[in-house]
């Protein structure tokens, strides 16, 4: 494309979109002369076109955009040359136009980080200095401290006014996590506390950044293994893997030994459940989900492997679930699985959605979404187990409560074969009306608190539409149309 126009919305969240004021949405938009304002749905302008760039700033609250005018005056497409403010929904600027780039206050932390030339530092949204921009990368601060670079090639940690805090000497540094911080010099890792003091000798593979139950997990050799904050070695390095996603969950620590020989050990190392599983699942409430062959099943915290029978359920869901060859608790209902065909129950034992799909989905929305053994047909179920609809489409997703996105495959005739040519996008109600229809070349949908918008393109040109699929903003008008995460504009 020949420009990237980067307006990200202006979409206010506090709204009800389709449903609110018109002077409550703003949305942003860029004309042909490259000049970017925002408009309310009855197209007034709210903010005017003197921008070649305005984003959205969620963190901040719904009154807050980092915007971009051209240096010299001309919109020209070149946003390199572009200075950076910041300004609030009725256009007043609150941080001057001085700054090579504004990046997003994500964490709500009051401080934005600001670029001029290849430096970064911090200002606030009065455009004081907090921190003085003079260091080439300054990480996500934690803990009061950021990893910094001043060149590139040595990390070091500073504090909120700039401070160095931990000298620069390190090629990586991560954020800290309970007063600790994973630290590398060339390919060996280790951790430091936040007085900079080394706790776990620079001499690993790996260190993995979260201290659990006073244990890092870290790698040596090719073997995982767990030492304490004193450096000391608590489990031997003798693990193929660990899980890293909720270590020691429940105690436990899940490992393995080989790609299908999983199991459990405590923060002592000691093996609890032996390594004989193929996969795991982490312990929560003191039970965990392990795979045996083929089938999923439960286990306590003593490894003992519990059948349907010793399940703490009632006998109607026992009686349900011994028709499926197994079973799994996830997202509040049962997986199941019979003949590798899939399906839900929910806890009392009723069918959700029958085991006749080749797989299921979480829900989104309130609605679950099943695939046939054909990739382009599709059924949705609601949780109460009422099936909503069945869809032929390439693609199909929810994207609301309400509402289904589809792609339809376009074909274009080739020596008297068919080859795949482009997607047509549209979106359905759940009863199946068209909503928006399947002629668009993109389709993008924002929700917010049950109401929406879509921003479709459609030769080149791109126009807003609300839940209903009527038109808000008319192809043509706009260069670009934008919500508060995403963007379309016509060399899109």
């Amino acid at each position: 494309m020949k420009k990237l126009i980067y307006v990200i919305t202006l979409l206010l969240l506090s709204v009800n979109i389709g449903y609110c004021s018109n002077e409550d949405l703003l949305v942003g938009v860029c004309n042909d002369k490259n000049q970017c304002g925002a408009v309310n749905l009855k197209g007034e302008v709210k903010i005017p076109f003197l921008y070649s760039w305005l984003q959205f700033n969620p963190a901040a609250g719904n009154n807050i955009f980092i915007a971009a005018k051209p240096k010299n005056g001309h919109f020209d497409m070149n946003l390199d040359n572009d200075k950076y403010g910041i300004i609030d929904k009725t256009g007043k600027v609150l941080v001057d136009f001085k700054y090579d780039y504004i990046f997003d206050d994500e964490k709500k932390s009051g401080l934005y980080q600001v670029k001029i030339g290849d430096n970064t530092g911090y200002i606030d949204i009065k455009g004081n200095v907090a921190v003085p921009v003079k260091f080439k990368r300054i990480g996500m601060f934690s803990e009061n401290l950021a990893p910094a670079t001043i060149n590139n090639l040595d990390w070091g940690y500073i504090n909120k006014k700039g401070e160095t805090v931990i000298p620069f000497k390190y090629t990586k540094a991560s954020p800290f996590k309970n007063g600790y911080a994973v630290v590398c010099k060339d390919d060996k890792c280790g951790v430091i506390d936040k007085t900079g003091k080394v706790v776990v000798d620079i001499k690993y593979e790996h260190v993995n950044n979260e201290l659990t139950m006073g244990l890092f997990a870290v790698k040596s050799n090719g073997k995982y293994g767990f030492v304490d904050t004193n450096g000391k070695t608590v489990v031997p390095f003798k693990y193929w893997s660990i899980n890293a996603y909720n270590l020691f969950s429940n105690g436990l620590a899940a490992v393995a030994i080989s790609p299908n020989h999983w199991g459990f050990i405590d923060n002592n190392g000691k093996t609890v459940i032996p390594l004989k599983y193929s996969d795991v699942r982490y312990f929560e409430n003191g039970y965990a989900s392990v795979k045996k062959d083929k089938n999923w099943i439960k286990i306590d915290k003593s490894g003992n492997e519990i059948s349907l029978q010793d399940e703490p359920l009632s006998q109607e869901l026992k009686n349900q679930l011994k028709l499926y060859d197994s079973y799994n608790l996830r997202d509040n209902v049962y997986y199941v699985e019979k003949a590798n065909k899939s399906g839900i129950l929910d806890k009392n034992g009723k069918v959700i959605v029958p085991a006749e799909f080749n797989s299921v989905y979480s829900p989104m929305y309130g609605v679950f979404k099943a695939t046939y053994s054909s990739s382009d047909k599709y059924a949705f179920f609601g949780v109460n187990g009422k099936k909503l609809l069945n869809v032929k489409s390439a693609y199909a997703d929810v994207i609301d409560s309400d509402l289904i996105h589809l792609s339809i495959m376009r074909k274009k005739p080739v020596s008297n074969a068919y080859m795949i040519y482009d997607l047509d996008e549209g979106a359905v109600d759940m009863n199946g009306n068209t909503i928006v229809p399947n002629i668009y070349d993109r389709l993008e949908y924002y929700r917010n608190d049950g109401n929406g918008v879509f921003i479709v393109t459609k030769n080149g040109k791109i126009s807003l539409l609300d839940k209903k699929g009527k038109t808000i903003i008319p192809f043509g008008k706009y260069d670009a149309i934008c919500t508060h995460n995403g963007v379309f504009s016509k060399d899109y």
